[in-house]
Order: C-alpha cells, then sequence, then structure tokens
C-alpha cells in the first residue's frame, strides 16, 4: 500500500504529465515542430524557422587559359589539326599526372584519319618543308604548348622545330613525331584540368580549364527579394561568392565587358570605372564576378549565412 507522502507524490506527478501533455498539444510552436522535421528554433515560445537550402558541393570548370594560333590554310595541314584537337578535346589531366600528346592523339595513319600535310623533312639540301600524313598535327601542339605556358603548368617535354614556323615565334612552338618527338606537360596543381580544343576556319582554339569543388544552391536576396538566376548559377569557391554580370548590370545599371584571353574584366558604373579589388573567375559560359567586393564597393551591404546571402542596396540613401 501506498503512504500518504507517495500518494501525493504520486499525484503531483499524473498532473505534471498531463499538463506537458495538454502544452504540447495546444502550443502552435510544438505542432510546427511536429509537421515540418526540417527546422530550427530557440524554445516552444518562438516561431519556426525553415533552414536555409542544404549547399550542394559541385564540379565547376574555371579557366586556366586561352590561346587563339592562327595557322596556314592549305587544306590537308588545317585537316590533321582539326583531328588533333578533335582527339584531345575534353581530355582530363588528374592531379600529378601527365599529359602525352602522343599518346592522345595516337598513331598518324590514314587508318586513323590523317592525310597528307605539311612536315619539316630533311635532305642532302637541309631541312626544308615537304609533305606527310599527319602534316600539320604540330599546329594543335604548339597551341597547346602556349596555353600550358599562359597556364603555369609545368612543361616535360617539347622540341622546336629544326625551321622557323609562320605560325609561331622561335621557342614557343612544339614539334612532334610519332615515335621520336612527344610534347608533355605536367599537371602540378591540387586539381583536374580539362583541355577543350576547337579550329574555326585558321583559328586554333585550346582552353586549359580547372576543376574544381564549389558551393552551389545558393539563395541571393536583394532588398528583401530574391534574385533569380535563370542562365548562370553564383557558386562559392575558396569563401568566395561568385555571381554572372547580369545580377550587377540589370540591378546596379553596371556596364560590364570581359577579355577572356587576357582574363580581365572592365566595371563601368554611372560615375565611370568602378576597379574590381578581387579577379573574376571565367567558366566556360560566361565571366563569374565577386560578389562581396563589388557590391561593397557599390555602398550595398551584405549579410551572410550558409547557403544565404542578403544585400541590401542602399539605393535610397544614395537617391537621398
Amino acid at each position: 500500500m501506498k503512504t500518504g507522502a507517495a500518494k501525493l507524490l504520486s499525484g503531483i506527478l499524473f498532473a505534471l504529465a498531463l499538463s506537458l501533455s495538454v502544452f504540447a498539444v495546444e502550443n502552435p510552436a510544438a505542432q510546427a515542430l511536429s509537421a515540418v522535421p526540417e527546422a530550427v528554433y530557440d524554445s516552444v515560445y518562438q516561431n519556426v524557422y525553415e533552414i536555409n537550402p542544404t549547399p550542394v558541393i559541385a564540379q565547376q570548370d574555371v579557366l586556366l587559359s586561352e590561346v587563339y594560333l592562327k595557322v596556314p590554310d592549305d587544306p590537308g595541314g588545317l585537316h590533321n589539326a582539326a583531328l588533333a584537337a578533335e582527339k584531345i578535346n575534353g581530355t582530363i589531366v588528374l592531379p600529378g599526372a601527365v599529359f602525352s600528346f602522343n599518346k592522345v592523339v595516337g598513331e598518324r595513319t590514314t587508318e586513323n584519319g590523317f592525310v597528307l600535310g605539311p612536315v619539316v623533312t630533311y635532305s642532302r639540301h637541309g631541312y626544308r618543308m615537304g609533305q606527310d600524313i599527319g602534316g600539320g598535327v604540330c599546329r594543335t601542339s604548339t597551341a597547346v604548348h602556349q596555353a600550358v605556358l599562359k597556364a603555369g603548368l609545368k612543361v616535360i617535354e617539347r622540341h622546336s622545330h629544326s625551321i622557323p614556323v609562320e605560325y609561331a615565334e622561335p621557342g614557343s612552338d612544339a614539334a612532334v613525331y610519332w615515335g621520336v618527338w612527344d610534347y608533355r606537360f605536367l599537371n602540378n596543381t591540387q586539381y583536374s584540368v580539362k583541355v577543350a580544343a576547337d579550329i574555326q576556319d585558321d583559328i586554333i582554339d585550346v582552353q586549359l580549364y580547372s576543376i574544381v569543388p564549389v558551393t552551389t544552391n545558393l539563395r541571393i536576396f536583394l532588398d528583401g527579394q530574391e534574385v533569380l538566376f535563370p542562365g548562370a548559377k553564383p557558386f562559392v569557391l575558396n569563401g568566395v561568392t561568385y555571381v554572372p554580370p547580369e545580377f550587377f548590370e540589370k540591378n546596379f545599371g553596371l556596364e560590364i565587358a570581359w577579355d577572356r584571353l587576357a582574363k580581365a574584366v572592365s566595371v563601368e558604373g554611372k560615375d565611370g570605372p568602378v576597379e574590381l579589388p578581387v579577379g573574376a573567375l571565367f567558366t566556360e559560359e560566361t565571366a563569374m564576378i565577386p560578389l562581396r567586393c563589388l557590391a561593397e564597393r557599390l555602398g550595398a551591404a551584405l549579410s551572410w549565412q550558409p547557403g544565404k546571402t542578403e544585400i541590401e542596396s542602399r539605393r535610397s540613401d544614395q537617391n537621398a
């Protein structure tokens, strides 16, 4: 049998449990918490807030260098140069790996699609231009070499032509010959490098990209309104948020021009040029502008939390 004290204690505990269960049912915050599991709250008396979208880690191609190389427009040489560009286009060079032009392009034979093109030959009269299967691929290897130098990657093997070539300054060319001379470079960076190559008319375009991890799925608010990005999406790299130029052109009235070859961006405001303290990045589609440094240079205030950036343009203050 329970003593009087025990009965009293049981009654108190029962009443406390009953009051807590009623409170949990009647309290709106508790109901919302049970209905919305992805929420944060400080106490049952505070409102329930949605968690910001979980940042997503994705891969982004960021331009290291780009080279345009104008070459002779002879049909055979252009065909072979274009075929070599097609074969190396999209090649991924892992960190610490070595790119070999001969290995990727393969032997220059008719079975592999190559035709007669100009090559440097040697006879008793010395070095001169002649014809051979695959002639002209050195134009593509030269464009790759110039892009590698511009990107700061490490050249492992390079050979100069025995006589000057019209499409490159002495020392900036890269002669290749199957089984004898190769062109090789080392990816001495911490990220994979992608090679992109194409030829239009008599211009070889070689681009080298670093494949870097970035944070995506960002939400950006300007004066309380969420900004939508129908084209290129913003991302965060090394703690810096980057947005496409259209964001500043549309919302701040800037004129932004960029040069991929020079990896340069110019920003023009109503009162003249606007300096960009932090450099822009270049993707395959567009330039990407560092959000905070340019917005603050324009007088805007930014607040940040994981996955979400809020910007107060202060345009009303500027117009006052």
